[in-house]
């Protein structure tokens, strides 16, 4: 039987999720379909590179879309090379017949074309809107749902790592503070600083006050791209953040958390990361999907062995793979 990660409120097993988002999933198949791929890297294995210039696609859009492509598991992804997989050397490239039937399916999809003009030519992603102050944090984003599932991210945490030899944890990028509510409930010695943008803090104080935790949990206004990260905190925190910038500005924040780090200090990062052969799970390919921007204003969804890389290159060591986590130690 398949692991169920979290609770169910929040989480659902890979197969259900593939029921629910059927209709990305065959868009994705179409948009495949529209390009030719199949047909045109048969009996080729090449880079995602490679990839992007055989198709005239954004190198960060055709790494969604290879990502997604292999979740679905009709391409495969290996020593950072993309071919066929069996299913679709056996169904999509040969036998007229065959193939228009499925083409005719996909004529179902109805949204497919609006999600081939984000991938052709897509724009750039949220945050990169927000850092460059053409459009501000919605409030409405933290509301509800969206706080609450941050709290029990939280105490998932708690769950799987001890916190109890810390003192002070630092949450980079931490929104609402739901992050460090959560931790606490498991963990009420703990002292926190969320760091996070002047807009956010602002939303964060309050929900903060609202839950008495005041004394606890501090926050601290500032720009991990353009401040030092404050001081202090022998643990730091970074929740689905890394996600929403490119591999360079992630290694910029990553450098950043390790200066400020005391020796012997704890990284943890937390995100839906792909498999290293980019064949699961569902949600990361998701949110790939929900971080695209054109190449130097995208997320990037990354796998465990591309975020290990540059943990490494940052300077952090001794680094150990979770679920959906990566601990890694100055």
């Amino acid at each position: 039987m398949q692991k169920v990660q979290g609770h169910l409120k929040y989480y659902f097993p890979d197969k259900l999720v593939r029921l629910i988002t059927g209709e990305l999933t065959s868009a994705i198949f179409k948009i495949a379909f529209d390009l030719n791929i199949f047909a045109k890297i048969d009996r080729k294995c090449i880079s995602v590179y490679e990839f992007s210039r055989l198709f005239n696609i954004p190198l960060s859009s055709s790494r969604v879309l290879i990502q997604y492509l292999c979740v679905a598991g009709l391409l495969k992804y290996r020593n950072k090379k993309i071919t066929n997989s069996a299913i679709a050397r056996k169904y999509l490239l040969h036998g007229r017949d065959k193939l228009e039937w499925i083409k005719h399916l996909l004529r179902i999809n109805k949204w497919s074309h609006k999600l081939k003009e984000k991938i052709l030519n897509p724009r750039d992603s949220e945050w990169y809107l927000i850092r460059q102050k053409r459009q501000g944090i919605n409030e409405e984003f933290y509301r509800g749902w969206f706080h609450e599932r941050r709290i029990h991210w939280g105490q998932e945490l708690g769950r799987m790592y001890n916190f109890a030899k810390h003192r002070i944890m630092l949450d980079v990028g931490g929104a609402s503070g739901g992050w460090c509510i959560g931790i606490l409930k498991k963990f009420p010695h703990l002292k926190c600083i969320v760091f996070d943008m002047p807009s956010a803090c602002h939303i964060a104080k309050r929900y903060i006050e609202e839950t008495g935790l005041s004394d606890q949990i501090k926050v601290v206004r500032g720009s991990f791209f353009k401040s030092n990260l404050p001081k202090g905190a022998d643990i730091i925190l970074l929740a689905n953040v890394l996600h929403d910038w490119t591999p360079q500005e992630s290694q910029r924040i990553l450098s950043k958390a390790y200066a400020v780090l005391p020796a012997g200090g704890t990284l943890l990062v937390s995100e839906f990361f792909f498999q290293d052969n980019f064949s699961e799970p569902i949600w990361a390919a998701i949110q790939a999907i929900s971080v695209l921007g054109p190449e130097t204003k995208s997320g990037w969804q990354p796998s465990y062995g591309e975020m290990r890389d540059i943990l490494q290159e940052a300077g952090f060591r001794h680094i150990q793979k979770r679920n959906n986590l990566l601990i890694a130690r100055k």
